[in-house]
């Protein structure tokens, strides 16, 4: 079975909240099993520790003691769970754990995938994006987008400076992968490759990044971020096929991260900053729908659609970390050794 779901990667975190309906965790639906990645910080090892959530409660992944590991991007296939991040935080080793079993992708010399950011599932084939060095001499200095699929990593890109690969899909038998690299001037640049050749997606001379892809039919999707010089903020757009679309916005900054697609609609989850208050948010064909009201600031990461209802993934006040179904919160679990930290991407199985 081919897996089609997006992963939202956020670079920014939010001490966040949102909307309440008082009490602990709400208790998911028994017709669907919800999956939420993140990583908590754990205050015996001063350490990230990976984890997924199925519903509310809590699942811890091996790793992580004594040095940082974190689950960045969750995939469903083939009756599998997978879960992806950074094994070592140093050296850095990519990770990758199917139901729960981490999986050594590390390699004995420096080129290998050493932080994933994106995950795509097809069949028998695991796809991962993301970054590392390519030499001992690049640590603290340069990082490069790279893919992995199956134990074979590919480098991107091998210009100096910064590049990261943050989201890898396919449509058909191309693949497509959605990374950020550096400009000339030292701005960041939105580009996407197709089975290695590379486009730009952003020409400007100012920021732009992608952070999620996903693809439906024939058509691939990429969200992200670009500078409007002419209202001197950012704005949360998407690409499809490679053209640019901005989501609807009234006046204020706004961050896309995760995107998904449903049909002939397309999600893309993120955030709204409007009169120093931070909305978490989603777009549905570039119409904004707020998530939470703006009590207390909010963010979103992730976004999963099944049948007609909206699941967003992010993080409440304090960090607490939550998924919300059709604006309702549900308050995802930790212990009281962990300190609760972020959230990174959801899936929705229907039993």
């Amino acid at each position: 079975m081919k897996n089609t779901l997006c992963v939202a990667i956020s670079l920014a975190l939010f001490s966040a909240c949102t909307k309440s309906t008082g009490g602990g965790p709400v208790a998911p639906d028994s017709g669907e099993t919800v999956y939420v990645s993140g990583s908590n910080w754990d205050n015996a090892t001063n350490a990230f520790v990976p984890l997924y959530w199925e519903d509310t409660t809590v699942h811890y992944l091996p790793g992580g003691t004594p040095m940082s590991t974190y689950a960045r991007a969750i995939a469903y296939s083939g009756n599998q769970l997978y879960i992806a991040g950074q094994a070592t935080a140093w050296v850095p080793t990519g990770g990758l754990w199917i139901n729960g079993v981490q999986k050594d992708i590390s390699t004995k010399d420096t080129v290998g995938i050493g932080d994933v950011l994106g995950m795509y599932v097809s069949g028998a084939d695991v796809y991962l994006a993301g970054n590392g060095v390519n030499a001992w001499s690049d640590y603290g200095y340069n990082t490069y987008a790279k893919i992995w699929k199956n134990g074979v990593t590919t480098t991107l890109n091998t210009n100096p400076g910064f590049s990261q690969a943050n989201g890898i899909t396919m449509v058909g038998a191309d693949v497509y992968v959605a990374w950020t690299g550096t400009k000339n001037n030292g701005h960041n640049m939105a580009l996407y490759n197709k089975n290695g050749t590379i486009v730009v997606l952003d020409s400007s001379d100012y920021d732009a990044s992608c952070h999620s892809i996903c693809s439906s039919g024939s058509d691939m999707y990429i969200s992200g971020n670009v500078f409007d010089v002419a209202s001197n903020r950012y704005e949360g757009v998407y690409w499809k096929n490679g053209s640019l679309i901005k989501l609807q916005v009234s006046n204020e900054d706004t961050y896309a991260s995760g995107i998904t697609t449903s049909g002939n609609d397309v999600y893309v989850a993120g955030n709204i900053y409007l009169s120093n208050k931070v909305y978490a948010a989603y777009w549905k064909n570039g119409v904004e729908h707020r998530v939470t009201d703006g009590a207390v600031p909010a963010a979103a990461y992730a976004i999963a659609v099944s049948g007609s209802d909206v699941y967003v993934a992010g993080v409440e006040n304090l960090l607490v970390p939550t998924y919300w179904k059709n604006d309702v919160p549900h308050v995802l679990s930790n212990d009281t050794a962990r300190t609760p930290y972020t959230t990174t991407g959801i899936v929705v199985v229907k039993k």
